[in-house]
């Protein structure tokens, strides 16, 4: 049974009660879980794995194992864990570090709808990112590009991720696809509002009235035709915003 990766379903459950299918040193194997391991452009979660006793291991990466289906495995920091086949274990995830991380990939995209350009790379972090076009010419200034972007964000538009076949759906052109680990020929995609759907292996808000102040930071020239455009979120001024934003309970007791 492959483990069930709750993060795809609900990006904003912080924790999770999960039993051990496997352990191979400091690689435990979960049927469950809401650690995001990182893949592709953006980073994994910050987590621990919590004992029946209350002591906590830090999960420092996650590895993709293959037996009868796609299991996650979370690295722990240690090998002395105490841990057994069967236990009952929780994983709780830093959650203001994650709800950071989706609203910087998300405003990455409101740049991908303000630029309409191809894009060919991009770096998601915790407030601030970079994303890469193929450029032809461009007139916009970093002022306009910020006004757009930002006016786009105003508009409290849904985010929303889905799956599709890929020989079922037709892609934005400007972006290139990604298949998810384990599902081949099934893509995972995201789309704000009415704005083209492009595939994407990263978590997202669901609405953008949670990125708050976008900061554009150039429109920066990086090889042939290539222009990278860093961003970050302007926390200062979104304190006020945040300070609102209704932020999960603990889901799991040990």
């Amino acid at each position: 049974m492959a483990t069930e990766l709750r993060f795809l379903t609900d990006a904003y459950q912080t924790e999770i009660r999960g039993t051990i299918k496997s352990i191979l040193g400091n690689l435990i194997v979960l049927d469950r879980t809401v650690f995001y391991p990182g893949i592709g452009v953006t980073p994994g979660d910050c987590a621990s794995l919590i004992r029946s006793d209350g002591v906590s291991f830090s999960i420092v990466g996650g590895v993709w194992t293959q037996s009868d289906a796609l299991e996650l495995g979370h690295v722990l920091s240690d090998e002395r864990h105490g841990l057994a086949h069967g236990d009952n274990v929780v994983v709780r995830i830093d959650w203001s570090r994650r709800h950071t991380i989706m609203r910087t990939h998300t405003a990455l995209h409101a740049v991908s709808a303000a630029f309409p350009f191809r894009i060919v790379g991009g770096r998601v972090g915790p407030g601030e990112g970079t994303i890469d076009f193929l450029v032809d010419s461009t007139a916009m200034s970093t002022s306009l590009l910020q006004h757009q972007v930002q006016r786009l964000v105003d508009k409290h538009l849904p985010v929303e991720s889905s799956w599709a076949a890929a020989q079922e759906i037709k892609l934005d052109e400007r972006s290139q696809p990604f298949s998810w680990p384990g599902r081949p020929g099934v893509l995972r995609m995201v789309q704000i509002g009415n704005f083209g759907r492009l595939t994407c292996d990263g978590l997202h808000v669901r609405n953008t009235r949670e990125i708050g102040p976008v900061v554009i930071k150039g429109i920066v020239p990086v090889g042939d035709n290539i222009y990278r455009i860093p961003i970050s979120l302007n926390e200062r001024r979104a304190f006020p915003f945040l300070a609102h934003v209704n932020r999960p309970a603990p889901q799991a007791e040990l």
